[in-house]
């Protein structure tokens, strides 16, 4: 290290022993350099140097802080600007856009359904729905996913609850008739075939509509019942009623 007073490889000297206090070192620099404002501020080139180290340092920092904005400025551009109070109708359907919403509701795309057709007028209250809500493609298809699933599960549990309850009816019945389970069940399915002409099986469907065609045919069949007299009442007047062998052998 040179220090003032010592001389240097091209024998210039540094410093008060040469009289460069003052900034006389500048005689050194070209014309173009000696008066120039950027150097009078320093009295010996010692301080010229000192200022350019401290400058070298400064730059590294910036050029650093400059990578720094260049990489937020990355991150900035791939980012959506969150909506205010009083975003316009445009720059709401543009921040909906940009998170996935598609144009029109015709353009998700939902699972078809698990199990039977699809049905048209919950898919389009679906997409509708969806829309207003501003999903995704994507969040829309998970809906769609997860309600099938759902379906499912709930139909499953729905039918066993349903069974489950038979199953106890069917149970309370039998222990309440005893011996005679068997032979009421028989004159049961021989009524159900005469009313509805058809065999009353396990797979006979037992629902609202069944019953009440059963019940209108067999009060059709006892208003036109032409059998012959039955019991007869207190007075002597003759009941009209169904015949039909009460044996389950016949």
């Amino acid at each position: 290290m040179v220090e003032e007073g010592e001389g240097i490889d091209e024998g210039i000297k540094t410093g008060d022993e040469t009289g460069q206090e003052g900034g006389k070192f500048r005689a050194q620099f070209s014309a173009d350099l000696k008066d120039h404002e950027a150097f009078k501020s320093y009295k010996t080139i010692n301080d010229l140097g000192r200022a350019h180290i401290d400058l070298l340092g400064k730059a590294r920092e910036l050029d650093g802080k400059s990578a720094r904005v260049t990489e937020l400025e990355a991150k900035l551009a791939n980012t959506i600007p969150k909506l205010v109070d009083d975003s316009t109708d445009e720059e709401k359907e543009v921040f909906w856009t940009s998170l996935g919403m598609p144009e029109k509701p015709e353009d998700y795309e939902l699972p078809d359904p698990a199990e039977g057709e699809r049905d048209l007028i919950l898919d389009k209250w679906a997409r509708t729905t969806f829309h207003k809500a501003h999903l995704s493609k994507e969040q829309a298809t998970l809906m769609g996913t997860e309600w099938n699933r759902f379906s499912v599960a709930y139909n499953a549990a729905i039918m066993k609850q349903e069974q489950d309850a038979l199953k106890d009816e069917m149970a309370a019945m039998k222990a309440g008739m005893g011996d005679k389970y068997d032979a009421n069940v028989e004159m049961g399915k021989r009524f159900f075939k005469k009313v509805m002409e058809v065999d009353f099986t396990d797979t006979t469907p037992v629902n609202t509509a069944t019953l009440l065609k059963f019940v209108m045919k067999a009060g059709k069949l006892m208003g036109e019942d032409t059998s012959p007299p039955g019991l007869k009442g207190g007075k002597g007047d003759s009941k009209p009623g169904l015949i039909y062998s009460k044996s389950p052998r016949d």
